[in-house]
């Protein structure tokens, strides 16, 4: 009896080391597209693509440089090693956290943070949402309309990625890609860690593996929306055919107000819902989806991809009258 009684006092520490010791390794991020959405008044678009087409060519310029020393000529691998370490920041790895703390910190990019205590999430205990406590929430961005957490950026690339390479690399299906997004965001990147699940996250993710399939492979973008590569190869070296614009990929469903959450108990959802009502938006702002025709152009645009994207609300919006 004494052993199973100091077995149940400790579990609850327990768990909370192991909550604490997954959110350090995963780095996730979360945002409140709620509480500053009406606060933003200027479009990111611009500013965005200009960083993010820095970091493009300072990688295409990384991997021509390695492959001028390693005399190898067009070398896919040097490319996306050079690409990733160029989106990562100049770090070690492509981890989406670490593209959000510095593109939230980035003063040329017009946003909106929302502290913890101040966001609709205030209310979420430390063991449901340790990273709220510990990594903090990303900013706020509007992209034509489209009101976006950088943290959908940190998925579009480093998810992204991990998509690509399952699918182009280690020669996985798209459809085992998406269940393994599904699987993450139901553990360490969503309910582990924050006590959320983001439909918004695995439509950030499944644009960003389009994205890495579009940088040489086009003809293979799933939606059929690519028209042409970013790159070709000529006399040994990457050259760039096009710009990043990051609005041919955002939608309505990468906002978490029209691509709703989940969430890991009735209580948080509650709770939620009642800071949403208490920022006194009219009902139209403060029900998912708040952009019901948003919704239904992704139906649209995603097609037989939308089950596994589109929160159920959002995947059956119907617009107001």
């Amino acid at each position: 009896m004494a052993a199973n009684s100091l077995t149940y006092s400790l579990l609850p520490t327990l768990v909370l080391t192991l909550t604490i010791a997954v959110s350090q390794t995963t780095n996730s991020a979360e945002i409140d597209s709620y509480t500053g959405r009406h606060l933003l008044t200027e479009d990111a678009q611009i500013a965005l693509n200009q960083e993010l087409n820095r970091r493009f060519k300072f990688g295409i310029a990384g991997a021509n440089q390695a492959m001028a020393e390693a005399q190898t000529g067009c070398d896919t691998d040097k490319l996306y090693q050079q690409l990733r370490y160029a989106f990562a920041g100049n770090k070690d790895a492509l981890v989406g956290n670490d593209i959000v703390s510095q593109l939230s910190d980035d003063s040329n990019i017009p946003s909106v943070i929302v502290q913890r205590p101040d966001s609709v999430y205030r209310d979420i205990s430390l063991i449901s949402g340790i990273d709220l406590y510990t990594g903090g929430l990303g900013a706020i961005i509007d992209i034509n309309g489209n009101i976006i957490g950088v943290d959908k950026i940190g998925h579009f690339l480093a998810q992204g990625w991990d998509y690509f390479q399952a699918i182009e690399v280690e020669g996985g299906s798209l459809d085992e890609a998406m269940q393994w997004g599904e699987k993450t965001e139901a553990s360490y990147y969503g309910l582990w860690t924050t006590g959320l699940f983001s439909h918004a996250d695995l439509t950030a993710n499944f644009n960003g593996y389009r994205f890495w399939l579009a940088l040489l492979s086009p003809d293979r973008d799933p939606l059929n929306a690519t028209a042409s590569a970013y790159l070709h190869c000529d006399n040994q070296q990457w050259l760039i055919n096009r710009p990043l614009d990051i609005a041919d990929y955002i939608d309505g469903a990468w906002d978490e107000a029209n691509n709703c959450l989940d969430f890991a108990s009735d209580a948080i959802a509650d709770g939620v819902q009642h800071n949403i009502d208490a920022l006194q938006l009219t009902r139209e702002q403060s029900t998912c989806p708040i952009k019901p025709q948003r919704c239904q152009l992704a139906v649209k645009k995603y097609g037989d991809y939308s089950a596994m994207l589109l929160h159920p609300r959002c995947q059956h919006a119907v617009s107001p009258d």
